[in-house]
């Protein structure tokens, strides 16, 4: 009998690590070709574009494969929403049960959508949002309102559209959930459908928070360059192109300093300045009040939120500053409280050996742009007076290139021709050593450094062609940009609408082309702002690549504003 009874445990337990094994969790099946398949929807009740909806107690999902049920979170919405949550209920891994607790309303057309976060067992998501259209009415709204959303990061944006009733006002995208709303495919690409015929403002937003509502400074935002109207006569509005952007009207401010030697100070800034200006700082110890030199500041090449300032030699004693001006990327100044910091000076050496890094362009070059700079890169900030006596830009050896130096950055001085170089000629760069010397007054460990360069040949460049037309006659200037597939360059010109406009001088290869209706007519884009709220400007992408070859116009690369 007790031989019967240990049997008998055996096979229980023996049963149990069984089930343990293939029952105590969902997971994807190992072995065999990797699933880079998205799951689908094959069925739903009540069908699509179902219409005399009366009553409706529960909606039905069923998918191709098994969805993993946590990423459905945030990811299921019914528009207009019900007052009462949606509830979820799962037949296995395939089959979702969407539970409606509130009555429909009356001749109104819903929404339920399934948002591509939600994804199987592999990580595959849904490629575009799923939309299941019926109505409570008899008939079904097909206003539909399309476009592109451009951004770095397409993940997770929505497409918000509100109704221009009486209650809407610029605040209302920060104050109510939208009516309508959709989310864009990967390439940014929407198509918010299902409208009443109505005005409407559609935004494009990434709502970090997820309370389907803009948070200024949270969520990215992007403003359409007009409103769109919906009739019996124009039910769809296409090509509504929309730009994401972070707005920002908070100023930069001093996180902290300190030094890493003794003539090199680093203050930490809240956000990334504008690397366009020139920073003035002064500096004094606690002690004795005396002011401590400041040869010099720049922006850190690597990260635009560090300031470093070169000084005189410093004493282990507290210093003061004050940073006298600043402007973020947004163009917002700091006010003075914000730029007074402390620290403990140092007297660590700094070893670092003074060495020209890099040049641009480089040295034999023979494809150099007309419009090129010379970009020179240093392991130590420069004496920018020492610099312009030891540096010559020559043509054909002995003729000096007018033009002038800039040194927002002194580690990477930049020289702008006064006018553009000649096409197929000889250039060089040529560097004393001698007469240059670093902000700490070391010098080079050469003597001479020449690096010749030759520009491009007219004959391997090709030209892009063709013409920019608005119907709106106040729509007398356009921006047009060609960048390179690679996004290694850019190639921009300014031009008039209605006129053929040409890129010249650009090496073969295939590019991209964006126009953007240049109305304030400053030579950038505006995107516009939400509170008080402006328009973006028009901009349009242009559909195709386009391919240039050398001695040859690409013509006929035509943008319309309508």
């Amino acid at each position: 009998m007790k031989k019967h009874s240990q049997i008998a445990i055996i096979l229980i337990l023996v049963l149990f690590s069984f089930l343990l094994q293939h029952c105590a969790s969902q997971q994807a099946p190992s072995g065999g070709p990797q699933d880079k398949t998205a799951p689908k929807i094959i069925s739903t009740f009540p069908p699509p574009d179902s219409t005399n909806i009366a009553t409706l107690s529960e909606i039905l999902i069923e998918f191709d494969e098994a969805v993993d049920r946590t990423s459905i979170r945030d990811q299921i919405w019914m528009l207009p929403e019900p007052e009462t949550p949606l509830e979820f209920k799962w037949k296995g891994n395939k089959k979702l049960r969407i539970l409606l607790k509130d009555s429909l309303e009356q001749n109104q057309t819903y929404l339920m959508t399934l948002g591509t976060g939600i994804k199987d067992y592999r990580k595959n998501k849904l490629p575009a949002p799923f939309i299941l259209p019926f109505a409570s009415g008899s008939r079904i709204d097909k206003g539909e309102i399309s476009g592109r959303v451009t951004a770095e990061d397409l993940e997770d944006i929505f497409i918000f559209a509100y109704a221009k009733d009486d209650s809407f006002s610029a605040r209302t995208v920060f104050e109510k959930k939208p009516r309508y709303y959709t989310q864009t495919d990967k390439d940014g690409r929407f198509k918010i459908q299902y409208l009443r015929p109505d005005d409407y403002r559609v935004y494009a937003i990434r709502d970090v928070n997820r309370d389907r509502r803009y948070t200024f400074g949270v969520d990215w935002i992007g403003i359409p360059t007009d409103d769109v109207s919906l009739d019996s006569l124009k039910s769809a509005f296409p090509d509504l192109n929309i730009s994401l952007m972070l707005e920002d009207t908070t100023a930069a401010k001093v996180l902290r300093a300190r030094p890493t030697n003794q003539q090199v100070l680093e203050i930490i800034i809240s956000e990334p300045l504008n690397a366009e200006q020139y920073f003035k700082v002064s500096l004094q110890d606690t002690l004795n009040q005396t002011p401590l030199q400041v040869l010099g500041s720049e922006l850190s090449l690597e990260d635009p939120t560090r300031l470093l300032v070169y000084t005189a030699p410093q004493e282990k004693i507290p210093y003061e500053g004050h940073l006298e001006t600043a402007s973020d990327l947004s163009g917002n100044r700091s006010e003075k409280e914000n730029l007074v910091f402390r620290f403990s000076g140092s007297d660590k050496k700094d070893t670092t050996a003074f060495r020209l890094l890099n040049s641009q362009p480089h040295k034999d070059q023979n494809t150099v742009a007309y419009d090129a700079r010379i970009i020179t890169q240093f392991s130590l900030p420069v004496d920018s007076a020492a610099f312009k006596n030891a540096v010559r830009l020559r043509w054909r050896d002995s003729l000096d290139v007018a033009g002038k130096w800039q040194f927002h950055s002194l580690s990477r001085p930049v020289f702008i021709p006064d006018s553009a170089f000649l096409r197929g000629e000889k250039y060089g760069f040529h560097l004393d050593s001698l007469q240059l010397k670093s902000l700490f007054q070391q010098t080079l460990s050469d003597s001479v450094f020449d690096y010749p360069f030759k520009t491009w040949d007219y004959e391997n460049l090709g030209e892009i062609g063709g013409t920019i037309t608005a119907t709106d006659s106040l729509w007398e200037q356009a921006i047009l940009t060609a960048t390179t597939t690679k996004g290694e360059k850019k190639y921009e010109i300014i031009t008039p609408t209605g006129q053929p406009y040409e890129i010249p001088f650009l090496p073969e290869g295939g590019y991209f082309l964006k126009a953007i209706i240049d109305l304030d007519k400053n030579g950038k884009y505006s995107p516009g702002s939400s509170f008080p709220f402006q328009f973006a400007e028009p901009y349009q992408q242009y559909g195709d690549t386009v391919n240039v070859r050398k001695r040859w116009t690409t013509d006929g690369i035509n943008f319309k504003f309508k």
